[in-house]
């Protein structure tokens, strides 16, 4: 990212003083117009305004000047009466309308603040907000998207309320904050009955319901899946309905009613064209998931594998997933020299993308092998790379959980110093 510079755009009176100096005025010069110096020099200082017409007379006398001094003076009666603040606003403009330069969101920001553009700099938060966003960065998205929430709010627009608090509830989901989630996804749903947005309304169903899902409603979790297949047409957006249909499978899963969910899974994968599509990825995990817990292994083996080819093809972000849902094919079996290599890779792989939720899982597995084993020094260190790791993750419980457990082992130790410093960590890192 390009480093900001300090943009300065200069006021009427600053651009009738630099013509001035140019050709070597003095303020005086000027009274000839029928204007006194002390009404020259208030312009100059951006105390007083001018009009047009004592404009059109200061620029025919510059250009009268100009010609005897045979110096080549341009002079543009428009861009000239343009104050600082309207030359701000077309900058931004023009640079949030091109592809390229609205990259550089830093840059507009900066004039956007020093000029108390304020409306412009709610839209360039959103930009910045949605690029934090896509590079996994949730804490300082949530930051950017609650601080145009706010602006909005003052400048009394609301018709981006639904929008916001679907990218609130998103940042914080991706937090694995879920409660807090669903109060912001609720928040959307609200507001797009307001506004009558449907877009965001089928957004705040799935979200709602991928959030009650992961608080164990699984229930409610299934009334709003089916209230956002409602409003699904598979011919149209063939996507979104198969997340829908993969997120009602997993409750069933969840509600141990495995049968409705393979029935739910086997009738999606005919219906895919494509059996490259990413998508298919998640329906091969899944089964696999599923045959894992009917512990026919055999099943549960051939989905992962199939996942993991689809995955490593077309979908590396969430191969993590079936490399670490694989695993427990051999944690079952307890057969550890199979499932530590795919543990390793699994986590890598979670941490390459940011994805929390894969990498605690990576980890704990390794933590029940190691427990098993009794095998504490990689015990130690597991929890020593997790705290490193959880050090960028906005997550206190998880970081106080493992922070707890690393002082446990070092006080069965009889490490009584090593145990002390670790819970002084806990208190300066979880508060």
């Amino acid at each position: 990212m390009k480093r900001p510079t300090k943009i300065k755009f200069l006021t009427v009176g600053e651009k009738m003083k630099n013509i001035r100096k140019k050709l070597g005025m003095k303020q005086y010069d000027l009274e000839e117009i029928g204007i006194t110096r002390s009404y020259i020099s208030m312009i100059e200082a951006n105390k007083r305004k001018t009009n047009k017409e004592t404009m059109k007379k200061m620029i025919e006398l510059f250009k009268q000047k100009a010609l005897e001094l045979n110096i080549e003076l341009n002079i543009n009666e428009e861009k000239l009466l343009e104050t600082s603040e309207e030359q701000a606003v077309k900058f931004c403009l023009e640079k949030l309308n091109d592809n390229e330069e609205v990259l550089n969101v830093e840059e507009i920001i900066e004039v956007a603040k020093l000029y108390q553009l304020n409306e412009i700099l709610a839209k360039t938060y959103i930009i910045k907000a949605n690029i934090l966003y896509d590079d996994r960065d949730y804490g300082l998205a949530f930051n950017y998207y609650y601080n145009t929430l706010d602006m909005y709010n003052k400048l009394k627009i609301r018709h981006k309320n639904s929008y916001l608090y679907n990218k609130l509830g998103k940042c914080k989901f991706s937090l694995m904050d879920y409660s807090e989630a669903l109060i912001y996804f609720k928040k959307a749903y609200d507001y797009s009955i307001l506004e009558d947005n449907e877009a965001t309304l089928k957004h705040s169903y799935y979200n709602i319901a991928l959030s009650y899902k992961k608080i164990s409603e699984f229930d409610l979790a299934l009334e709003y899946t089916n209230k956002y297949l409602e409003l699904c047409d598979m011919n149209i957006n063939f996507t979104e309905y198969v997340y829908a249909i993969i997120l009602k499978s997993n409750c069933y899963i969840e509600k141990k009613e495995t049968k409705l969910a393979i029935e739910l899974y086997e009738k999606i994968i005919d219906k895919f064209s494509d059996k490259e599509n990413y998508l298919i990825g998640f329906v091969f995990n899944n089964l696999g998931t599923v045959y894992l817990d009917l512990e026919e292994s055999d099943k549960t083996l051939c989905y992962f594998n199939k996942a993991e080819k689809i995955r490593k093809l077309v979908d590396k972000p969430h191969l993590a997933h079936t490399l670490i849902d694989k695993s427990n094919i051999f944690l079952k079996k307890q057969q550890y020299t199979e499932m530590i290599p795919l543990l390793l890779k699994g986590i890598e792989s979670a941490k390459k993308y940011k994805d929390t939720e894969y990498v605690l899982k990576g980890y704990y597995n390794l933590e029940k092998i190691y427990k098993e084993n009794k095998e504490i020094e990689k015990l130690k260190e597991i929890y020593i790379d997790l705290l490193d790791y959880l050090e960028n993750v906005e997550n206190k419980e998880e970081k106080f959980n493992v922070y707890i457990k690393l002082s446990l082992i070092y006080l069965e130790e009889n490490n009584i110093d090593s145990a002390k410093e670790v819970l002084l960590r806990t208190n300066a890192k979880c508060n």
